[in-house]
């Protein structure tokens, strides 16, 4: 605590989630460009499961995430914005401080 304030204090403040991208390769002709992009993406995500949880819409990406995926599809000549199948306006609770102490716990681990 500084001057009053949590140093990781954050504003709630709402942004534009988008929820799934089933079409994003739909108006990409180029295979290859398709496969480095899914290729990409699937290392941006750490693993295929995960891939497809973002892909299927369960998990929601933040704008930085949209923003890495137009990122990619530039990359690879994809000069299109990219098509999510929808938006919804909702907090951002994927910002985690990276100086935030990690919590104690009592319980020792099992």
């Amino acid at each position: 605590m500084k001057d009053g304030k949590c140093q990781y204090f954050q504003k709630a403040e709402k942004v534009r989630m988008a929820r799934g991208f089933k079409g994003l390769f739909k108006n990409i002709e180029n295979k290859y460009a398709q496969h480095e992009i899914r290729e990409d993406l699937t290392a941006f995500f750490k693993s295929k499961g995960t891939y497809y949880r973002y892909r299927d819409g369960e998990r929601w990406l933040n704008p930085e995430q949209q923003q890495m995926i137009a990122n990619m599809m530039q990359k690879h000549g994809v000069n299109d914005a990219p098509v999510f199948d929808e938006y919804v306006e909702s907090y951002d609770f994927t910002k985690v401080c990276a100086d935030a102490p990690t919590p104690v716990t009592d319980s020792p681990n099992p």
